[in-house]
């Protein structure tokens, strides 16, 4: 009889171990899986964020160059066709990623093309005799505003997109200024190289496909999408997992369950490790997205709330040939050379002043005894009882024009992706009050 029982407690135990741990097991698989998801969602929605950013801020400089373009010929009381080449040779050279910059005379025919290369089947083309280029010429004319038009089938080949910028002079129309994109080395351009993220990218205008980079079937756990705006229309950008980036998270899951069920013991050690596993994979993430989002800005200055300056980056000391401390203290404007550009200033200080953001504000200062421009940006802060208390700036890189620009008596925008940076000391955690400026400088 008591071998029997014997008998029953060799059973009964093993079989209650394996009870437990398939039991403690399937409990870790669901909270592993939630955890996961919760993830995948965090590092999708910090993508798309990123990336629209920056794609936004891409095409809004190169839409901004075509009416800067524009504004040129509004000027002219004669159109000159060398003039045109000259200027959109240099928008070639400083963005690159222009398919083609043409002239289109007021009857919609393209008259000049630029480059010839690439684009010569366009030249001669009468746009009013295509529906899409038609209806967008036409409300150019009517609204006086660039229109944008939504993916089409270009005359060079490919699928893209075109802008118009319509030229009125003296009430008169003489033309239009066409931006040819093409969608593709576009949308690699401005959002990287993504062959080493595990990310799908798909642009949508309306219900037309624009890009796609990643899966045929785009769609399935993890699709996030934001909202950007281009000229007249309203982009839609969609990130999704990859494949491998599934399934590299659901192999995790089903090696940690059978590493738990085969080993109830050990589960305290192999719930350290992975949790260990999890937080340094999760900051290897961040640090992964945080390199696509950042940029260094020329330097940031951090205003008072009596918008004195209260701090400077190390950039400022190179920047205007004076230490740090004797700029300390000084009225925003202070660092603003008068160009003309009272109105904008005015606008810009009343932001300041409403604690408004603000973005790629430009003006003229004198730094080392020489005229030079700056670009600023900013977001305000503000506490959990809705007190002002700083501004939080995005950083910029410096243009990778600036020797062609100081030949230019103006400012020629360029694509800066903005990205959240953070508003407490790294040492002590302290945060800061007031505004802090992020700046990009480029020559006169």
């Amino acid at each position: 009889m008591r071998g029997m029982r014997v008998l029953r407690l060799d059973f009964l135990l093993p079989a209650l171990v394996l009870a437990l741990g398939v039991v403690a097991s399937v409990l870790f698989m669901n909270v592993q899986r939630s955890a996961q998801s919760e993830r995948l969602m965090a590092e999708t929605q910090l993508a798309v964020s990123n990336f629209g950013a920056r794609l936004e801020t891409h095409m809004a400089a190169r839409l901004n160059a075509g009416l800067l373009l524009g504004q040129r010929f509004l000027s002219q009381n004669n159109f000159d066709a060398e003039s045109f080449r000259e200027e959109t040779q240099l928008l070639h050279e400083l963005f690159g990623d222009f398919q083609a910059l043409n002239w289109v005379d007021a009857d919609g025919v393209i008259r000049i093309v630029t480059p010839v290369e690439g684009n010569a089947a366009a030249r001669g083309l009468n746009l009013r005799s295509l529906a899409v280029p038609a209806l967008a010429l036409r409300r150019a004319e009517l609204t006086g505003r660039m229109q944008v038009t939504p993916p089409l089938e270009l005359a060079q080949g490919g699928t893209g997109f075109v802008a118009y910028v319509p030229i009125v002079v003296d009430g008169a129309p003489r033309g239009f200024i066409n931006i040819v994109f093409r969608a593709a080395p576009l949308m690699q351009n401005a959002l990287g190289e993504n062959d080493g993220l595990p990310y799908g990218f798909r642009v949508i205008d309306g219900q037309e496909v624009l890009f796609t980079h990643g899966p045929e079937e785009f769609g399935g756990p993890g699709l996030d999408e934001t909202r950007i705006q281009v000229g007249d229309r309203t982009w839609r950008l969609q990130v999704v997992p990859l494949a491998e980036r599934m399934t590299a998270m659901s192999g995790l899951i089903d090696e940690a369950t059978l590493i738990l069920g085969g080993l109830a013991s050990m589960l305290l050690a192999m719930l350290s490790r992975i949790a260990m596993l999890r937080q340094a994979s999760l900051a290897q993430s961040e640090a992964r997205f945080s390199d696509f989002a950042s940029a260094s800005s020329d330097w940031y200055m951090e205003l008072d709330a009596k918008l004195r300056t209260s701090w400077f980056s190390e950039g400022v000391e190179s920047y205007f040939g004076a230490p740090r401390q004797r700029l300390l203290g000084r009225s925003i404007d202070w660092f603003r050379a008068p160009a003309g550009d009272e109105a904008a200033w005015a606008a810009h200080m009343a932001d300041l002043r409403a604690h408004r953001p603000f973005r790629d504000v430009v003006h003229a200062t004198i730094a080392r005894g020489k005229r030079r421009w700056l670009r600023v940006s900013g977001v305000p802060q503000f506490d959990s009882a809705g007190t002002f208390t700083a501004i939080v700036a995005p950083p910029w890189t410096r243009p990778n024009w600036c020797n062609r620009a100081a030949r230019s008596s103006r400012p020629i925008p360029a694509c800066l992706p903005p990205s959240r940076t953070s508003t407490r000391c790294s040492a002590c955690g302290t945060r800061r009050t007031g505004w802090s400026l992020a700046t990009a400088s480029f020559a006169s």
